[in-house]
């Protein structure tokens, strides 16, 4: 069995922290400002995480937390 980590496919407010290290206050805030595709089902919001990505990836270059939160989504995806 292998020791690498395993990224979901999707995650909720709720494992958005565990999973990716996105604080779930961010998290809803991506998915309001950002328009991101989610699909919800009563009060839980699955979101993909390449769109929790591409939303991070056009944050402005000034607001450097957001940047460090892409990093770390980007690394816990396995694409950097």
């Amino acid at each position: 069995m292998s020791g690498a980590p395993v990224v979901p496919v999707v995650v909720t407010q709720a494992n958005c922290f565990a999973a990716l290290g996105l604080e779930p206050r961010r998290f809803l805030s991506l998915i309001h400002e950002r328009q991101i595709p989610h699909t919800k089902l009563g009060k839980l919001r699955l979101v993909r995480v390449e769109h929790l990505l591409e939303a991070l990836e056009a944050v402005p270059a000034n607001n450097v937390d957001s940047e460090t939160q892409g990093d770390r989504l980007t690394r816990a995806a396995g694409l950097a």
